[in-house]
């Protein structure tokens, strides 16, 4: 019965582990999301016209 315990502990340990790692790489990903992303995205959305003015060139 101890051994059944202590494989259920290492087996919640590493949930918890990979539980943290998730939540920190989400945290990391929408920072990039929100600092990179975004304002590219709202740059195209304002450089249309510019777009347009290469492609006559």
């Amino acid at each position: 019965m101890s051994i059944g315990l202590v494989a259920c502990v290492k087996i919640v340990r590493i949930m918890f582990l990979e539980l943290i790692k998730v939540s920190i790489l989400s945290i990391i990903l929408s920072t990039i999301e929100k600092e990179l992303i975004r304002p590219i995205k709202q740059a195209e959305k304002y450089n249309k016209p510019r777009a347009n003015l290469h492609k006559e060139e």
